[in-house]
């Protein structure tokens, strides 16, 4: 049985979107609803945990801008697994999985919730997800299909706080985006979507939702947020909308998906960071990992990702620059050596990027 425990600390405090749903699946309107009050009703006694989110601090408590007009980039450093981590660094926060087959989860202290990303097959046999009818039948060969319709998107939200249980309420929780379909497009998911972010933002409102980029699965579709030219887009339609989702922007992800994952990175990467820079208030995390000496995802540091040491320097000082405007952001770094771990930390601070996880 999948039961996930965690020592985990705050994020953003987001009103109840009054974007409309649309004229989509009306008769399914009620319904959201009703599931909507009585979820509402069930935590109304857990709500005095709601937290003041560090990302939407006023503007006199950001810091000074420097010479160059840029505030400095600040990072929430989160545990990822079981990592360990230099002397001085602490993490702020604990990353825990959610995704279909998680049973349970017992934490303390603050956590950001990781749902599921339709990498592999699951099993659907989590006690969690009885009667969730439009979850469980939406799969190809067991790969999840997120996104699937309006009556998905409501039962996810009764998923995430079945999972959330009598746990203090996460800080963040990362969705992420379905497979690309005639039927799914971005304006699709969104509207599906909206119904999610209502009601959780009604049960917890200090909880932040972001979307993260994805490549690579088992299943044969790609996701309609994979490259730096469909998370622009995702980014501008967010824009457009009432909605309050953000963006997980997964560095190397990307890469992978415009590159392919035996590609060496040179200073091309540069400009599909610089290409983000319309949408960067909607990037409120960042993911970075590293590969390992035969290209194993996850597995080495950033000298794995990258063509030469000035490459990697380049692509994040790009980062930098397209994260320094004084915002906290997470960061969660998905390797678990402690060398890979100490190595990007090192990376980072050396472009400038200050962690605010320091002891």
């Amino acid at each position: 049985m999948d039961i996930i425990h965690h020592t985990a600390i705050t994020t953003p405090a987001v009103a109840a979107p009054s974007h409309p749903l649309g004229n989509q699946q009306k008769g399914l309107v009620e319904n959201h609803k009703a599931i909507q009050n009585t979820l509402v009703d069930q935590v109304a006694n857990t709500n005095k945990h709601q937290q003041t989110d560090p990302m939407f601090q006023s503007e006199d408590n950001l810091p000074l801008q420097g010479s160059d007009g840029q505030r400095p980039s600040r990072m929430v450093l989160l545990r990822y697994g079981h990592q360990t981590f230099p002397d001085g660094v602490l993490p702020r926060m604990a990353e825990v999985p959610a995704h279909l087959d998680i049973q349970r989860i017992n934490v303390s202290g603050d956590y950001s919730l990781h749902a599921e990303y339709s990498s592999k097959p699951r099993k659907f046999n989590s006690p969690l997800l009885e009667g969730l009818d439009a979850i469980k039948e939406s799969h190809r060969r067991d790969v999840p299909e997120l996104w699937t319709s309006l009556k998905w998107a409501q039962e996810f939200a009764v998923l995430m706080t079945r999972l959330v249980g009598e746990n203090p309420p996460p800080c963040q929780i990362e969705i992420h985006p379905p497979f690309f379909s005639a039927s799914t497009t971005i304006d699709d998911f969104l509207a599906r979507y909206e119904a999610f972010e209502e009601t959780i933002h009604a049960l917890y409102p200090g909880c932040g939702i972001v979307i993260e980029n994805r490549a690579g699965t088992k299943h044969p579709n790609p996701f309609i947020m994979s490259d730096s030219d469909s998370i622009l887009a995702m980014g501008k339609a967010l824009q457009q909308s009432s909605l309050k989702l953000g963006i997980a922007l997964d560095i190397t992800q990307m890469f992978t998906a415009n590159f392919g994952s035996k590609h060496l990175v040179g200073h091309e990467g540069v400009s599909l960071i610089e290409r983000l820079w319309p949408i960067r208030e909607r990037i409120h995390t960042i993911h970075l990992w590293g590969r390992g000496p035969g290209g194993g995802a996850h597995g080495g540091g950033l000298e794995g990702v990258f063509a030469s040491t000035d490459a990697r320097q380049a692509c994040l000082n790009a980062l930098r620059d397209l994260i320094s405007d004084g915002d906290l952001r997470y960061l969660v770094l998905e390797v678990r050596k402690a060398a890979d771990v100490a190595g990007i930390i090192q990376d980072l601070e050396e472009a400038g990027i200050a962690l605010e996880a320091m002891a």
